[in-house]
Parts: C-alpha cells; sequence; structure tokens
C-alpha cells in the first residue's frame, strides 16, 4: 500500500503516514468484510492495551521525576551545609583566636601597643553550584505532551471506531446486494420453469385429445351402437373433455405446488406469476390452433392422429377452443398484472423501510 499524497510505501495496518501525516483511506471491499472486521477487532484489543500501558508509563514517569527532583533538593542542601556553612563557621572560629591573641599581648606588654597585629586573610565566598531542578514550564510542556498524546490516541480510536461503523454498514450493504441477486435469480429460474412446465401440460393436453381421436376411429362400432351415429358431436365431446379435465387436473396439481412453494420462500403474491404465466402460454396455444389449424394441416405433415384432431377443432369446436384460448389469456395476463404491481409495491415498501433505518 502506498501513500497517495507523497507515494511512499506503507504497511498495510498503517493508519496514518510516517513521512507527511497524511490519514490512509481505505475503500471497503465488501468481499473481505469478514476479514476487515477481525483485523478491526484485534487493532481495537491493541489500543485498550496500548492506551492502559501509556497511562502506566506516564503515572511512572511523573513519580520518577518527582523522585528525582527530591534527590536533587536534598542533595543539593547537603552540599550547601558543607561546602557554605563549615567555611563560614571556621573563618568565625580564625577571627575569634586573633582578637584573643592581640588582647593578650596588649594586657602583657603595654609598651608593645605599636607592634603590628596580623589580621587574618578575607575568607572568599564558596559558589555552590545550583541543583538541577525541573522548571513549572518543563513539567507543564511534559503534561502538554502527555495530553496532546492522549487526544491522538482518542482520534485514532475514534476513527476505528468510525471504520467499523462503516464496515458494518458495507456488510448490510453486501448482504442486501447478495440477497436481491438471490432473488433476481430465484424468479428467472422460477418463470423459466413455469414456461417448460406449461409447455409439456399443453403437449399432454392435445396427445390426450389425440389418443381420444384414435380411440374414437378404432372403435367404431362400439361408438355408434351408443351414439347412434352421431360420429361428429361425440368426438367434439370427448376431445374437449378430455382437455379441460386434463387442464383442470393439471392447474390443480400446480396450485397446490406453487402454494407450497411460496409459503416456503415466504413471497407468497408469487404464486399470480407461476398461474399466469401457464395460462397464457395454453391460451396462446389454444387461441393459434383455433385460427391456424387449416395452414398448419398444409404446411407440415402431421402424423394421422394429430391431423385428425386438427380436423376436428377446425371443422366443429375452432370457436369452442378459440374462446378457451382468449379465457385462459385473459386470465393470465390479469394474474401476471397483479404479480407485477403486488411486486412493484414490495420493493417500493422495503425501499422506504431500507431509507429510514439508514437514517436512524
Amino acid at each position: 500500500m502506498f501513500c497517495k499524497v507523497c507515494g511512499k510505501e506503507l504497511a498495510d495496518s498503517a493508519i496514518f503516514c510516517g513521512n507527511c501525516g497524511t490519514k490512509i483511506e481505505r475503500e471497503v471491499v465488501a468481499e473481505k468484510v469478514e476479514e476487515v472486521a477481525e483485523a478491526v477487532d484485534a487493532v481495537e484489543e491493541a489500543i485498550v492495551e496500548a492506551e492502559v500501558k501509556l497511562e502506566e508509563e506516564v503515572t511512572a514517569v511523573f513519580e520518577d521525576a518527582e523522585d528525582k527532583v527530591q534527590g536533587v533538593v536534598e542533595e543539593a542542601v547537603a552540599v550547601a551545609e558543607e561546602e557554605v556553612v563549615a567555611p563560614v563557621e571556621k573563618t568565625v572560629e580564625a577571627v575569634a583566636n586573633v582578637v584573643e591573641e592581640v588582647a593578650d599581648a596588649t594586657v602583657a606588654s603595654v609598651d608593645d601597643v605599636t607592634k603590628t597585629v596580623e589580621v587574618a586573610p578575607a575568607v572568599e565566598p564558596v559558589v555552590v553550584p545550583a541543583p538541577v531542578v525541573p522548571t513549572a514550564q518543563e513539567i507543564e510542556e511534559v503534561k502538554a505532551e502527555a495530553k496532546v498524546a492522549k487526544e491522538e490516541f482518542k482520534a485514532a480510536k475514534e476513527d476505528i471506531k468510525a471504520a467499523k461503523a462503516d464496515i458494518k454498514a458495507a456488510k448490510a450493504e453486501a448482504k442486501a446486494e447478495r440477497k436481491r441477486l438471490m432473488v433476481k435469480r430465484n424468479t428467472v429460474l422460477s418463470s423459466i420453469t413455469c414456461v417448460f412446465l406449461s409447455l409439456v401440460v399443453t403437449a399432454v393436453m392435445f396427445a390426450t385429445a389425440a389418443v381420444a381421436v384414435l380411440c374414437t376411429k378404432e372403435f367404431d362400432d362400439f361408438y355408434y351402437g351408443f351414439i347412434s351415429n352421431n360420429r361428429a358431436e361425440f368426438d367434439v365431446f370427448w376431445i374437449l373433455t378430455s382437455i379441460w379435465y386434463l387442464y383442470a387436473l393439471a392447474t390443480v396439481l400446480a396450485l397446490l405446488v406453487l402454494l407450497i412453494l411460496s409459503m416456503i420462500k415466504r413471497r407468497k403474491y408469487a404464486i399470480f406469476n407461476y398461474i399466469g404465466i401457464p395460462m397464457v402460454i395454453n391460451g396462446a396455444v389454444f387461441a393459434l390452433v383455433a385460427l391456424l389449424n387449416k395452414w398448419i394441416v398444409k404446411t407440415f405433415e402431421l402424423p394421422v392422429i394429430l391431423e385428425e384432431l386438427f380436423d376436428v377443432i377446425g371443422d366443429e369446436a375452432k370457436n369452442t377452443v378459440l374462446f378457451a384460448g382468449i379465457i385462459l389469456l385473459a386470465a393470465g395476463a390479469l394474474c401476471i398484472l397483479i404479480y407485477v404491481l403486488v411486486s412493484v409495491i414490495h420493493k417500493a415498501v422495503y425501499r422506504k423501510k431500507c431509507m429510514k433505518t439508514e437514517l436512524n
């Protein structure tokens, strides 16, 4: 890692640049949130230990300085007593001896009054060096430096607290982003699954109708005995009945399965999307078959069963199949519209809730 101001290479855990003093800014990466959080916890523990250690060292320094000052003062007093008081006492004693000798000489010989009396030489005062005692200004400077160190430590602690809050916010944002991507992926997969199942259900419906036509052709005598040569009406009745019963059964099963899935995912309104897509696809297939059955028979080479099925739909059941397709299209479109509206409202409420949480 390098300083953005002076370009000096720094350690990964550096907070300030050792060269220019610039605060190092880092971008919090969502993928390294856990690693950074552990590093911040470790740094916070180290800071707490450093704070305790700093307080102990400052207290020890003040106590040591006080002991040293008291020792220096006592030593200076002792030196002054030895080097100043003792010479003065000796000088006083010497002067007293001289005065006594002069008095004795005067009494012993009056004639020798003119005798020169030698006076003791003057004693020069001894200069004692002043003890090295820290002044009040120096003590205040030491206290000020300790106070500045505490303020810097407090500021660093606040910066770490702010960084921890940023990391927490980044973790929440990354979690929300992962959740949003997961919901989006699940929605896409669910839609693809619905389309596939719809196509399968539609194919099964038409296969059942084709089997009904084949059975009608193979057992003519049986059917004619019961229906009295009313062949066309029986074909239409059998085909439509087979289709509707199968579609009703598939719809009920799909409702149960999708209801369970939506309850598991806690998105109950998604069932409208799961039901709407198959209904739209089946309705479109019904309508296209009713409108384009003759073109399909002429253009493509279909099996005999499907040709019979399309002939019946095109002749006797065209309007019925077309009406069924329109109904399915309308119902499916309504379900999808309900899903879209509810989804938009849900997202708006969720976004408003997130904004309110961030402001708090």
